[in-house]
């Protein structure tokens, strides 16, 4: 039996933002994880919801997709 994760389909969770921005821009993982220096496979697992970015990853992000850290982790613009 699969392991339940209220956050895994989350619309809302933070791996959904960030694959939803990073499409919006039109990058790929493979594009988006050369911008800010992270393996693509890194990027799917935060997608996923299996990670949790750095501080200073989660900043890189959010200036490469031009949206605010707020915005990624809580789905604020404040």
């Amino acid at each position: 039996m699969a392991k339940a994760t209220h956050t895994k389909n989350n619309k809302s969770s933070f791996g959904n933002r960030l694959k939803e921005a990073r499409e919006a821009k039109g990058f790929t993982k493979d594009k988006f994880g050369k911008l800010v220096k992270i393996h693509y496979s890194q990027i799917g697992r935060y997608e996923r919801n299996e990670a949790s970015p750095s501080a200073d990853v989660l900043k890189k992000m959010a200036n490469a997709l031009d949206v605010s850290t707020d915005y990624l982790m809580n789905g604020t613009t404040a």
